[in-house]
């Protein structure tokens, strides 16, 4: 929990890359849906798109319910010019939950 509330210490100074470093720290001490999404935002946030799909990806695999990840993986698709994609993650999302239709 340490390294995850320094993180957003971190990416409030805008300092992302340190975010993401602690975001790293916080998953190998136990993974998590929420630790892989938002250390995905702040790649994001630098334009590692890819990383960003990479971690949102490890968080539908831990939480196949946690909409947000689906909302935040649709982003980056469209970042990387994927529309179907993108379409296809943000339908999940809204059957998941409708505040993401």
């Amino acid at each position: 929990l340490r390294h995850h509330s320094r993180a957003f210490n971190y990416a409030e100074l805008g300092q992302y890359q340190n975010a993401i470093n602690d975001f790293t720290m916080a998953i190998q001490l136990g993974p998590s849906a929420v630790y892989y999404a938002d250390r995905g935002h702040y790649y994001n946030q630098l334009g590692q798109y890819q990383n960003a799909l990479n971690d949102y990806t490890m968080a539908i695999q831990l939480d196949s319910d946690f909409a947000p990840a689906y909302v935040v993986a649709a982003w980056s698709y469209y970042y990387l010019g994927e529309s179907a994609n993108q379409q296809a993650v943000t339908a999940i999302a809204c059957s998941l939950d409708s505040r993401y239709c």
